[in-house]
Formats: C-alpha cells, sequence, structure tokens
C-alpha cells in the first residue's frame, strides 16, 4: 500500500466512523468500526493495511436516495453531500476500483425491518438478518447501532 493509499483509506475511515461502517480485517473478519489510532494508524486495533471497508458503489443508489442527493446538490453545503455519502456507505472516493474497500453485499446496509426480532437475557432485543454473506443484529432499544457477525450471533441467540 502506497503512502497516498494509506492517506487516502485513513481519512476516508475517519469521515465513516460515526456511522458505524462495516469493516474487512484480513486473517479476522468481518467488525463495525469502532476505532482509529491515528498516531499508531491503527483501525479497531488492526494494521491499516489490514482493513477494507465495505461500501456500495455509486451505481447502487436507489431513486430516493437519487432524489435526497439531487435535493442536496441544490439547497444544501459540501458538509451535508459529504455526510449523505457517508452515512450511506457510497465509494465516492473510489477505493473499490483501488483495491481499498469491498463491494457491499446488496442489503448489508439496510437492515430495518427485514429480520427476526430475538429478546436477549439482558432485555435488549434485536433484530437478526442473515443472508448467503452475512449474518448480522441490530439493537432495536439502544441510540446507537451495532452489529454482530456469524462467529458471535450464535453465543447470543444461546
Amino acid at each position: 500500500m502506497t503512502i497516498e493509499e494509506r492517506k487516502l483509506l485513513l481519512k476516508d475511515l475517519c469521515y465513516r466512523s460515526p456511522y458505524n461502517v462495516i469493516i474487512y480485517i484480513i486473517g479476522i473478519g468481518n467488525k463495525v468500526l469502532n476505532y482509529i489510532d491515528l498516531e499508531d494508524e491503527f483501525v479497531n486495533c488492526a494494521p491499516l493495511e489490514t482493513i477494507r471497508p465495505y461500501l456500495r458503489s455509486m451505481s447502487s443508489m436507489t431513486d430516493d436516495e437519487k432524489t435526497e442527493l439531487f435535493q442536496l446538490m441544490g439547497n444544501g453545503t459540501d458538509i451535508q453531500r459529504i455526510d449523505f455519502y457517508n452515512s450511506h456507505y457510497f465509494d465516492y472516493r473510489c477505493l473499490i476500483d483501488k483495491n481499498l474497500a469491498l463491494e457491499a453485499p446488496e442489503g448489508m446496509y439496510n437492515i430495518s425491518g427485514s429480520g427476526l426480532r430475538v429478546r436477549l437475557k439482558s432485555g435488549e432485543i434485536i433484530e437478526v438478518v442473515k443472508n448467503d454473506d452475512f449474518c448480522a443484529a441490530k439493537y432495536l432499544n439502544k441510540e446507537t447501532t451495532e452489529y454482530i457477525f456469524d462467529e458471535d450471533i450464535e453465543e447470543i441467540i444461546k
């Protein structure tokens, strides 16, 4: 990974960190981005070179998203447009083409209303969604959304 690629990936991950972007850590698996150490260039306690965020290609934009973006183009600020791209996980920096990101499987970031609801022993309610590529759970009664993947979800449902 070149210095320019490292800077581009790190900058992109920093902008996406508030939006719970799902990352793949080579040799470990899928995790939600929750930690960035800028000084040592570690993400989720893994070296930057091993991180690949799952992003949506610009061509996957829905009609509703196109309408929302069009409104931002006319009335929004640059910051609002960047927030839109980041919060919808779009690859507006072409990281997928540069092999710095992975194409998000369809539905990876669309987990509302489509899964099985499960109550945990702690009383929390999660919505579990599974397809061929991933299994995730969304906490429904928390302000933040967290995702739990295959290796963790079986322990939670038991």
